[in-house]
C-alpha cells in the first residue's frame, strides 16, 4: 500500500547523512552504520528490514531540530534497535498476517507499540537526563511536522501516509509520555 509506496519512492532520493549525525549515531550504536535523510512526510525510524537496520530520518524535520533535540531524537530510534525491536516488528507482521481477524492480535499490536516507545523514552531519560525538555520538544516537532505534511503533501507522497508510519499514536498517549519525560519518571 501506501506505506510501501512510500519506503520505495524515499529509497530513489534518500541521501547519505551528515559527517556529524553518523559519528553521533556511531557514537551511540556502531552497529547502525547506515544513516539516511530523506524526503517527505515520514516520522524519524529505524528500518530493520534487510541486511543491515538503517536510521531513516526526514531531512525537513531534522533541519527544524537543534543539536540537543537531534541527540534525544537518535537516542530513542537507537534505543529501538538496542532493544531489538526491528525483529520484534517482523514476528509481529507474521502473527498479524496469520491471525488478522483475532481482535486480540490488534490489541496486543497497539499495547506492544506503546511499551516499545514508553520503555525507548525511558533510555532517553537515562542516557541523557540533561535532556528530558528537548526531547519532548523534539517530540512535538514530529508531531508538528508530520501534522504539517498531512495538510500540506510533500511532492510524490500521498496525502495521509505519515500519520500510519508514526509510532507517536493517540493524543492520550503522547501527553502522557511528554508528562512522563519532563518529569523524568518513565515508570
Amino acid at each position: 500500500g501506501d506505506c510501501a509506496f512510500m519506503m520505495r519512492k524515499a529509497s530513489c532520493v534518500q541521501r547519505n547523512a551528515p559527517v556529524r549525525l553518523m559519528s553521533t549515531t556511531d557514537f551511540h550504536c556502531s552497529k547502525v552504520r547506515s544513516s539516511r535523510l530523506i524526503p517527505g512526510a515520514l516520522t524519524p525510524m529505524l528500518w530493520g528490514f534487510g541486511s543491515q537496520p538503517r536510521l531513516l530520518l526526514p531531512t525537513e524535520l531534522w533541519n527544524r531540530l537543534d543539536a540537543e533535540q537531534r541527540d534525544a531524537l537518535l537516542v530513542h530510534e537507537l534505543a529501538h534497535y538496542r532493544r531489538r525491536d526491528h525483529w520484534v516488528r517482523v514476528f509481529e507482521l507474521a502473527v498479524t498476517v496469520l491471525f488478522w481477524w483475532h481482535p486480540v492480535v490488534w490489541f496486543a499490536r497497539h499495547a506492544l507499540r506503546e511499551a516499545e516507545e514508553q520503555c525507548c523514552d525511558a533510555w532517553v531519560i537515562w542516557a541523557l537526563p540533561k535532556a528530558g525538555k528537548a526531547y519532548a520538544s523534539a517530540l512535538l516537532e514530529t508531531v508538528d511536522f508530520l501534522s504539517e505534511t498531512i495538510v500540506r503533501p510533500v511532492r510524490g507522497v500521498p496525502k495521509g501516509v505519515a500519520s500510519l508510519a508514526s509510532g507517536l499514536g493517540q493524543f492520550q498517549h503522547l501527553q502522557r509520555r511528554i508528562i512522563m519525560i519532563l518529569s523524568g519518571s518513565t515508570a
